[in-house]
């Protein structure tokens, strides 16, 4: 009697559950998180006589005799890989990509730079670039994508009417667009942040969430009239220099410490002088050159904790550009 009860109420539910367990694991799409390839880095690579490396595959450039450019990926550092496109000889080149251990991300515009295409390509095989969505654009502008998060990849864009640039999210399965922002230009990034600046603003920078498709921060200016002159991301802070000229001519170079999320604001230095050029920014110095306009170019490091400009040579010199 107690077998029978048993076997009525609990047999159909074990069955089940055992069926489900045989039925393979899902997930929407597989691969590592994807990370940002600036283009340019792919070129340095090759001037320094080397591929750039991005997990386990490198990626480099070809030049043909028409003008126009290939980029391959491969696993080593001398097979020929796999090409992922030829762009046109006269258009915008690629200018990034989203790779993981798979897929690349991509965007290439058609012959008169009036419309790109972003594709998403698999890294390896023989399968061919799948076009996820397209966009017409400026001639004279491009199309910027920045990053890729929870189904969606973002980029900016050149409107084709005034040029000014517009961020957008692209939803991968569907391809549809939405313009999430605009008048904003990406300063810097992370995988979860865009830093976006705007001409004739009051804020420093607007930081707009990957992940909430928001922006959630907003940095107000020491001085209306300041205007960013470069943005260094390290592991768990940012510095932001932002450069103004006086009524006497005069150069000030001021450089704000944030943490990631903009909280927590902190001057740590302040460069009086013509010709700056700074060069990168550390957790104790700012590297900085001077050129006196004749040629001549001197190279220093602002010791944050003492204030002092020491004089350093150019094999010590920092510069992350």
């Amino acid at each position: 009697m107690r077998l029978g009860w048993f076997l009525r109420k609990w047999l159909p539910g074990a069955v089940l559950l055992a069926a489900l367990l045989m039925i393979p694991s899902f997930r929407a799409e597989a691969g590592t998180a994807y990370r940002f390839v600036p283009y340019y880095r792919i070129y340095q690579s090759e001037m320094d006589g080397t591929r750039y490396q991005s997990g386990d595959w490198y990626f480099y450039t070809e030049m043909l005799s028409s003008g126009a450019e290939r980029l391959f990926a491969a696993k080593d550092l001398t097979s020929d890989g796999k090409r992922l496109f030829t762009d046109y000889a006269d258009a915008g080149h690629v200018s990034n990509l989203l790779v993981n251990d798979q897929y690349a991300f991509f965007a290439k515009a058609n012959a008169d730079n009036t419309y790109y295409g972003i594709y998403r390509i698999a890294l390896a095989g023989d399968g061919k670039a799948a076009k996820i969505t397209g966009a017409k654009c400026n001639p004279e502008g491009e199309l910027l994508i920045w990053g890729a998060t929870g189904g969606k990849i973002y980029y900016t864009l050149s409107a084709p009417s005034d040029g000014q640039q517009r961020l957008y999210s692209c939803d991968i399965a569907s391809g549809k667009n939405t313009r999430v922002a605009e008048d904003l230009y990406v300063e810097a990034r992370n995988a979860r942040y865009l830093y976006l600046s705007a001409y004739a603003d009051p804020y420093v920078l607007h930081i707009f969430d990957m992940r909430t498709g928001e922006i959630v921060n907003r940095m107000e200016k020491p001085d209306e009239l300041q205007t960013i002159s470069k943005v260094f991301l390290k592991s768990d802070r940012m510095y932001v220099v932002l450069e103004f000229q006086e009524n006497t001519g005069e150069y000030i170079y001021t450089v704000l410490h944030y943490a990631l999320d903009g909280s927590d604001m902190k001057q740590v230095a302040e460069i009086r002088k013509d010709g700056v050029s700074i060069g990168d920014v550390t957790r104790y110095s700012v590297y900085y050159s001077v050129d006196d306009g004749d040629g001549d170019v001197a190279y220093f490091r602002y010791k944050q904790s003492t204030g002092m400009h020491i004089p350093i040579s150019e094999e010590a010199y920092k510069d992350t550009y």
